[in-house]
């Protein structure tokens, strides 16, 4: 499929996003909530909607951009983070 190469998507099912990346970002981790097109609108991705989610799988959801430079530590960290974050809930 096309797609760009480094960005994915995932849902973290009963997880606020936007309070996600509030606490990555106090780790030091910038990802981002939803589609690239609707992150700045502060409502849920009409780009999620239209693949078949539901407002609450994509107000879930997490963006999630790498590239050649980032490293396996980094990722290491990041799904670690993630992992201890989510589990504290």
């Amino acid at each position: 499929k096309q797609r760009l190469p480094g960005s994915f998507n995932i849902i973290i099912e009963e997880t606020d996003a936007e309070e996600l990346l509030v606490r990555l970002g106090m780790e030091g981790i910038c990802i981002s909530a939803g589609a690239a097109c609707a992150s700045s609108l502060g409502t849920s991705s009409h780009v999620l909607k239209a693949l078949g989610l539901t407002a609450e799988e994509a107000g879930s959801s997490v963006r999630i951009t790498m590239n050649e430079e980032n490293t396996e530590e980094e990722i290491d960290v990041l799904f670690e983070t993630l992992n201890n974050i989510c589990n504290k809930r």
